[in-house]
């Protein structure tokens, strides 16, 4: 994340506000969302790293809903693995659509890292002020184990968030910038399917319940979302130019 803070801090300010293109940057709106992104990011790291082991032995399955309860049975280091490498995948996906629009590289690159940025942020805050133990703190073999603090981080589960607030802002690049192409919906619902595996696999690895993957979706989707609108370009409307077709209606009237 100290890469994160260095590239955008120092790009925010030389880049040349205002695009032709679907997407424009501000120095001043820029500014603000770096510093929310800083300050949101470095109080849920504080608060986080504060959190206390749990406890297994107060811990009853019973006591939490039903739909949460089949998650204490998994435990899966592979499926953890794979989350990883699935929510990598996600984050890179913006990035990567924006290097392949020439006019569009730099900025594309500024909003993924802001909405890197608040959706780890927010993520963290959420770690730090509602602690809740994770799925594998009530298994059996579990207290037979050394705790850490990072147990009772469950909700919510940042790498879903992460993931799906890349996989929404990617698409949004892609339909923005190729919005004649073929691949419009197969780009996004790749991103999307690769996103929603990610949360499965959270689940399956015994790190997160499933209402810790519908949150961290939600504020993956909402954080994407808004970023990509609150950039959007306003368009002027269409002139006639000389590098744009005229066209030209004769209407004959008759006069007796």
């Amino acid at each position: 994340m100290r890469a994160v803070f260095c590239i955008l801090w120092t790009t925010i300010f030389f880049v040349r506000p205002g695009f032709s293109g679907p997407y424009a940057l501000d120095t001043c709106r820029e500014t603000a969302l770096v510093a929310a992104g800083s300050v949101l990011s470095v109080a849920g790291w504080c608060l986080s790293n504060r959190l206390k082991p749990p406890d297994p032995a107060a811990l009853d399955e019973k006591d939490m809903n039903c739909w949460d309860r089949p998650a204490v049975r998994f435990r899966s280091r592979p499926a953890a693995r794979w989350s990883d490498g699935l929510m990598i995948a996600c984050v890179m996906m913006p990035f990567a659509t924006g290097l392949t629009h020439p006019d569009g590289r730099m900025r594309a690159a500024v909003m993924a890292a802001e909405s890197l940025l608040l959706t780890y942020g927010v993520t963290k805050l959420f770690k730090g002020t509602f602690p809740r133990a994770r799925p594998y703190v009530y298994r059996t073999d579990s207290r037979m184990t050394a705790l850490s603090g990072d147990a009772s981080a469950g909700f919510f589960s940042g790498h879903t968030g992460l993931a799906f607030q890349g996989a929404v802002l990617g698409g949004n690049f892609f339909n923005a910038f190729y919005p004649r192409s073929g691949w419009r919906h197969a780009v996004r619902a790749a991103g999307l399917t690769a996103a929603a595996m990610t949360g499965l696999l959270r689940v399956l690895s015994g790190n997160h319940f499933p209402t810790d993957v519908f949150a961290g979706a939600f504020c993956g989707l909402l954080i994407g979302e808004w970023i990509s609108r609150v950039h959007e370009s306003e368009k002027p409307q269409s002139t006639p130019s000389a590098s744009s077709p005229r066209i030209f209606r004769v209407q004959w009237r008759f006069v007796f």
